[in-house]
This record gives C-alpha cells, sequence and structure tokens, in this order.
C-alpha cells in the first residue's frame, strides 16, 4: 500500500475515534453512562458495551431493557419519560426476585447517588 494510501486510512481512523469520543461524551451528559440503569440508577447494570452498543441487559431493580425501551439514541426526553412510569405509575416497585432486594434499599436514594432527577 502506497503511503500516501496510509497515511489517508490513518486520518480516517482519527476521525471515526473522536467521533466515538463525542458520542460518549455526549451519552455522558445525558445520563447514559455504560454503567448502571440509566432509568433508576441501580448500579449492578451495563446498559452500554465498550463499543457504545446496547447490552439487552434487564435492569433488575426497574425491569427496562436496554436495547429493547432504550438505547444509545435515546433522548433524554425518552428517558425521563420512561422514569416518570417507573417512578409515579410503579410507585418504585422493584422488578425482580424479591429474595435480590439490597437490604435498606431506597429507590430514590438510588436516583440521587446516580445524579438522576427523581420524576414529580
Amino acid at each position: 500500500m502506497p503511503l500516501w494510501a496510509l497515511r489517508a486510512l490513518g486520518r480516517q481512523l482519527l476521525r471515526g475515534f473522536a467521533a466515538v469520543a463525542a458520542h460518549t461524551a455526549a451519552l455522558n451528559a445525558m445520563g447514559m453512562n455504560k454503567q448502571g440503569c440509566p432509568i433508576c440508577g441501580f448500579a449492578d447494570v451495563v446498559a452500554l458495551d465498550e463499543f457504545n452498543c446496547t447490552t439487552f441487559e434487564i435492569c433488575e431493580c426497574c425491569g427496562y431493557e436496554s436495547g429493547l425501551e432504550y438505547d444509545q439514541d435515546s433522548t433524554s426526553e425518552h428517558l425521563e419519560k420512561i422514569r416518570r412510569e417507573w417512578v409515579v405509575e410503579n410507585i418504585c416497585r422493584w422488578w425482580g426476585d424479591k429474595k435480590s432486594i439490597p437490604e435498606n434499599w431506597n429507590p430514590k436514594k438510588q436516583m440521587e447517588l446516580a445524579s438522576i432527577d427523581i420524576p414529580q
């Protein structure tokens, strides 16, 4: 491969890495971190993998699934709508096996610790 082609390929790769970094920063800014549920803040969930793709993991706390109810392209408004549904309609009810509820679990404190605004 000619040197000019290698340089061009290198520039394309750098632009791709910069785009991924910008996309990751945007996701983090709107509350879509890779680790933890963006709906309820439950820490034992991996919402996005290392490539910022949804994992299709179901949150044991709120029951929402990464890749089904929300994904890496979800807007903050969409996440807020789902969150409101869990808080207001489901009264922050634990979704998974009742035996797996963490000791002294407090859903509103969990959301506060995850820097998630609690819908009213």
